[in-house]
């Protein structure tokens, strides 16, 4: 059975999950615009599917998504509010509430990767959201709320490669 939505001729779903509670799948599609890939959820029982991610600035995409351990929200990067700049956004399953996780960035500036914690009440992610030459370690609550700086001061031209949430 099919699930995704009605594409546009010559148009691809890009990328696939299941969600964890296993009733939904997220997806990431040129669906409703050539070129311009989105995020959408989908009941896998019905192919009931919604678009999730917000408004796209003109030349926006979604280029990767996680879903939250508890099946409770959908993480993925976007050029979203700022055209070039991907900043981290959940958004609910069925697409009522879409927020941004990642705080302000500097001009330039992006975040590069993110990972759920291990229960879904946090999110982390590397971005220059403070310097521009620089990957720092943040973390967030989904809603964007709470967030901070876990890698503390770095060196000039430091940068954090890599991180792991501890269980």
């Amino acid at each position: 059975m099919k699930v995704s939505g009605p594409l546009i001729p010559g148009k691809n779903v890009m990328g696939f999950e299941w969600a964890p509670a296993r009733s939904l799948i997220a997806y990431r599609a040129d669906q409703d615009q050539a070129n311009v890939f989105e995020l959408y959820t989908t009941l896998a029982a019905t192919a009931d599917d919604v678009r999730i991610s917000g408004p796209l600035v003109t030349g926006g995409n979604v280029i990767e998504f996680a879903w939250a351990p508890d099946s409770s929200r959908v993480a993925y990067l976007a050029d979203q509010d700022t055209n070039n700049r991907f900043e981290l956004y959940t958004s609910t399953p069925d697409g009522t509430v879409n927020d941004k996780a990642s705080g302000p960035l500097v001009a330039g500036g992006n975040v590069a990767e993110f990972e759920w914690e291990s229960n879904g009440d946090g999110i982390a992610y590397l971005a220059n959201q403070d310097q521009v030459n620089g990957f720092e370690l943040y973390i967030s609550l989904p809603d964007g709320s709470d967030n901070a700086k876990a890698s503390g001061s770095l060196v000039p031209g430091g940068n954090v490669y890599h991180f792991e949430w501890i269980p």
